[in-house]
């Protein structure tokens, strides 16, 4: 399964038996600090359950027609909801979507996905009208919360959902996995400090220069200590990143 993340094989592993089981609870909450992949978790779990022809490892094959609707953003038993673009807030009127969305019938094997990310953007009516969605489940619906803030999730919609908690992988692990997607000289042990070892976070870091910013402002830190830099200047560059 070199396409899942390889701290997440247990619980693929563990989901993927409950579904040829036909176990799946109706909603699942996806928990975890942000970098830890829970997103791209939910993503593979929602191609697999759509998949036509599912590989022996409940991953989706790639190759069927459900699997090209999916690749295309066109299937008609998926969705992703989100925050409208450029807001932070997930609305009632997306939420009662949710709703209607599990209303009709499944166009293919009979199931249904919807993702909500960040699950915890929806505003209080939307929350609201999402718990309703909750408390009248659609047989071979499956809704999956991502949040990496669960407790700003209503009490009420937390308890409606089987946690899925996503911890921090070993840091070995997440060191030999950053190091085959980064360059030989990138520092992937610091990277990972500076997420606080999350391993996606550590990438994102990479590739908006978060590591050299780190070491500048060591150097400039180290120059202030000494009287070699301007205070002034040092904090005007910084501010932006909110560190003064």
């Amino acid at each position: 399964m070199s396409w899942l993340l390889p701290w997440q094989i247990d619980t693929w592993a563990g989901l993927m038996a409950r579904a040829r089981g036909e176990r799946l609870p109706h909603a699942l909450l996806l928990t975890g600090a942000e970098g830890v992949g829970k997103l791209d978790f939910a993503t593979r779990l929602a191609e697999g359950l759509l998949c036509q022809q599912p590989r022996d490892d409940g991953s989706a094959c790639g190759q069927c027609h459900a699997c090209g609707l999916l690749a295309a953003g066109s299937h008609p038993d998926f969705r992703l909801v989100g925050p409208p673009e450029d807001k932070k807030v997930i609305p009632i009127d997306t939420i009662r979507a949710v709703g209607e969305f599990f209303a009709l019938t499944s166009q293919y094997n009979g199931r249904q996905v919807i993702i909500v990310h960040p699950a915890e953007a929806m505003n209080l009516p939307a929350a609201s009208s999402l718990l309703k969605t909750l408390e009248e489940p659609t047989p071979g619906a499956l809704l999956i919360l991502v949040c990496s803030c669960p407790s700003q999730l209503l009490p009420t919609i937390r308890s409606r959902c089987q946690q899925v908690a996503f911890g921090l992988p070993e840091c070995a692990q997440a060191v030999a996995w950053l190091r085959e997607q980064l360059l030989a000289d990138v520092d992937a042990e610091a990277l990972l400090a500076l997420a606080e070892g999350a391993p996606l976070a550590a990438l994102r870091l990479n590739e908006e220069g978060g590591l050299a910013a780190r070491q500048t402002l060591v150097r400039q830190w180290a120059g202030l200590l000494e009287g070699r830099e301007d205070p002034l200047a040092v904090a005007a560059q910084w501010k932006p990143w909110g560190l003064v």
